[in-house]
């Protein structure tokens, strides 16, 4: 754990019309967990960590929410954590044990031997920078 992995933003993003992120721009951060989930055997949790996002030059943290998966796999999708505007203690009912942290997607594999396959895109919603 605490692998460096990398992820290029594969379509312009824009605000109101503007370029925020152009496309190819790359994301950075580290593979934060990578368990096997004990009630289940054969099933893995991973915890993927993006931190910064490198676009126009500069370097800028990296706020956003996992969104969605794109990918052939059947054996991977996304653990909804529980929603970051909701108190602590407020679960959903999908991920009761996986606390929400901005930037961090939780996935669900049933195979190691590709849990993250080439060609994987995933869909990140931006968060408010406070």
């Amino acid at each position: 754990m605490g692998d460096r992995i990398e992820a290029r933003v594969i379509e312009d993003v824009k605000q109101k019309h503007k370029l925020i992120v152009a496309r190819g721009a790359q994301v950075t951060g580290r593979l934060r967990r990578l368990d096997e989930d004990l009630e289940h055997a054969g099933r893995f949790i991973i915890a993927l960590e993006f931190t910064e996002i490198e676009t126009a030059g500069r370097r800028v943290p990296f706020i956003a929410q996992l969104e969605h998966l794109k990918t052939a796999s059947l054996w991977l999708k996304v653990l909804r954590q529980r929603d970051l505007s909701l108190p602590a203690q407020t679960y959903t009912p999908d991920s009761p044990d996986i606390p929400a942290a901005p930037g961090v997607g939780i996935l669900l594999a049933k195979d190691t031997t590709e849990i993250l396959p080439k060609g994987l895109i995933m869909t990140w919603r931006s968060l408010e920078y406070r």
